[in-house]
Order: structure tokens, then C-alpha cells, then sequence
């Protein structure tokens, strides 16, 4: 009973180093079959799929793995924005170093003329 309350301090004290990320993939085109079917509540035209697609596999008559991949438009939208919003971020960092360096050369440019006219 003592080791188990040792693990729960433990627990309390642990801090994840880093924050685990979700690696999305393209979707298999069984995948991309069934949330079709599934998405227009075609139960029974999924259910004949699920049960031609196993038996054909269990055959060794189909093999799905030369087939590829669909591409998950969702997924590529979703990375594009995100993309864009890191390049917002960048370019609005690097408007105020243009803006901070227009005024220093405004700054310098009006000391120049003041020394050349005195």
C-alpha cells in the first residue's frame, strides 16, 4: 500500500517536457469508403463493403496496399492555415523592423542635413 502512495506524489510531480503532437496522415481509401458510407448513413451498403472487403483480403485475391493514399483535403486545408498564419505572424514582425528602421534613417538623414547646413 506504501508504494502506491509513493506513485501518486510521483504522479503529481511529473511535468511533461513537451507537449505531445497529433501526426495526421493521408487517408487509406478504405478509410476514405467507409466515412463516406458512413457519413450518408449507408448502413447497409457499409456492411456489405466491410464484408466483400475482409473476405477478398482473407482470399489473398485483393491486396489494398498498392493502391495508395487519397489525399484528406481537410488535413491540407488545415496545414495551409496554419502556414498562413505563421507567415501573418512574420510578416507583421518584420513590418515593425521596417517601420523601426525608417525611422532611425528619418532620424539620421534630418541629423545629416541639420550638420550640413550648420
Amino acid at each position: 500500500m506504501g508504494g502506491g502512495l509513493g506513485d501518486m506524489t510521483s504522479m503529481k510531480t511529473y511535468k511533461p517536457e513537451a507537449k505531445p503532437k497529433v501526426l495526421e496522415r493521408e487517408v487509406v481509401i478504405d478509410d476514405f469508403i467507409r466515412n463516406f458510407l458512413q457519413k450518408f448513413t449507408m448502413s447497409k451498403t457499409l456492411n456489405i463493403f466491410h464484408q466483400e472487403w475482409y473476405e477478398l483480403q482473407k482470399k489473398g485475391t485483393f491486396q489494398d496496399n498498392h493502391i495508395g493514399f487519397i489525399t484528406d483535403i481537410d488535413n491540407k486545408n488545415k496545414r495551409l492555415r496554419e502556414k498562413v498564419q505563421k507567415m501573418r505572424v512574420e510578416l507583421a514582425s518584420a513590418k515593425v523592423v521596417a517601420e523601426q528602421s525608417k525611422s532611425t534613417w528619418e532620424l539620421l538623414r534630418k541629423e545629416r542635413d541639420f550638420h550640413k547646413t550648420h
